[in-house]
């Protein structure tokens, strides 16, 4: 069907990988299989896309670990929706979630890249557009398409991983395209942050009011998956790693001394809570970005694990997840009141997908500190 430029699948690796032996890795085991317990117990084989990416999240932990028992409950959780490796996962139903992809890289089966491949294109083909070809959400009952970052960071990195399968520098560089015109869009020049939207307030062309920690951490999610699937040695991955470490040292300054990020990042502290899913989707990123040498040590790793010590406290002993607040994102005036007061409510589902993503990116980061030889993503150097 597909003409494919196909890398060898991720290596399984042994159960108990020695490199796993050291306390940290263990401690971020435990936090993430607190989580996993919870997961089996509620044994959830339908709902909304938080538990498609706490799949997904469980599959990068199996990367990271070797751990089977990660990859067999999801296998058996696709295998009840009747869903095979060469069965397409339709994008409308997986917002933000790449099930076929990750399935690929982990079997290196070509049916289950082929299905990928197949959905990413037909998202293009359909897509909404604006001005400069700029990606529209179009979202249920949410009437005309609208500027939405949530939704691009996972039509921008579907590009980039589409792209690398093929071959194809014109789905890359389409892929930063998309970066490049919300950047231009939404990004504050004055605190670096990025806001949600255009189109949600009564004045059609308003953006977004302020920013919003998870909002971060879903660009910052949506470009470390791309930066992983673009050429190293591009173009393009060379203005979006700007873009990424541009995010990134604008976050940091904004780490609270617990090692949160607030709901409301660009406000004071005392403005709104600590929040567990987009200080775990920046911790994520963060130590993604150490372990590909996008990111220097210094400084960088100290934030990571000060976000992850944070989240980690967070993730009770039955394997809830308390303070992720809920959804959509402040995108405008009225959604604001949404994000302020003293804490949020336990067991938001937003922070259960997004602590376990944060354990699978330490782990990884782990296990190749500790374990230099252990098969791993070529270092870049960072811009």
């Amino acid at each position: 069907l597909f003409s494919f430029c196909l890398p060898a699948a991720s290596p399984l690796r042994a159960d108990c990988p020695l490199s796993l032996q050291f306390s940290p890795c263990k401690k971020t085991l435990a936090t993430a299989d607190r989580i996993f317990a919870k997961l089996q117990k509620e044994d959830r084989v339908w709902g909304a896309y938080p538990i498609d990416l706490g799949m997904d999240a469980l599959l990068a932990l199996h990367q990271a670990t070797g751990d089977t028992r990660y990859r067999d409950f999801v296998m058996a959780k696709l295998y009840r929706r009747n869903l095979g490796l060469d069965d397409p996962i339709p994008y409308r139903s997986q917002p933000f979630g790449h099930l076929n992809f990750r399935v690929y890289e982990i079997t290196g089966s070509k049916q289950a890249a082929e299905v990928f491949v197949g959905e990413s294109l037909r998202y293009r083909a359909e897509m909404p557009r604006g001005k400069g070809g700029i990606f529209l959400h179009e979202g249920k009952n949410e009437g005309e398409p609208k500027v939405l970052i949530d939704a691009m960071q996972d039509y921008a990195s579907r590009m980039a991983r589409a792209g690398k399968l093929l071959g194809s520098k014109e789905m890359g560089a389409e892929c930063v395209k998309q970066f490049r015109l919300y950047r231009n869009l939404l990004r504050d020049p004055r605190n670096g942050l990025w806001s949600q939207g255009v189109g949600w307030e009564p004045d059609p062309k308003k953006v977004s009011p302020g920013a919003w920690s998870r909002g971060q951490g879903w660009i910052l999610r949506g470009m470390t998956d791309a930066l992983g699937a673009l050429p190293p040695d591009s173009p393009e991955h060379r203005e979006l790693l700007g873009y990424y470490r541009e995010l990134v040292d604008a976050l940091l300054p904004l780490q609270d001394k617990n090692g949160s990020w607030h709901a409301l990042p660009d406000l004071p502290f005392s403005a709104s809570p600590a929040e567990t899913s987009g200080t775990a989707l920046i911790c994520c990123a963060l130590y993604r970005g150490l372990q590909n040498g996008w990111l220097p040590q210094k400084g960088y790793r100290r934030a990571a694990e000060r976000a992850f010590a944070a989240i980690e406290k967070k993730v009770g002993r039955d394997g809830t997840v308390s303070g992720a607040c809920v959804g959509p994102g402040p995108m405008s005036e009225k959604h604001l009141p949404l994000y302020k007061g003293k804490a949020f409510r336990e067991d938001d589902p937003h922070g259960t997908f997004a602590v376990l993503y944060a354990c699978a990116a330490r782990a990884d980061f782990l296990r190749c500190t500790h374990n230099p030889a252990a098969p791993s993503a070529t270092p870049q150097k960072s811009r």
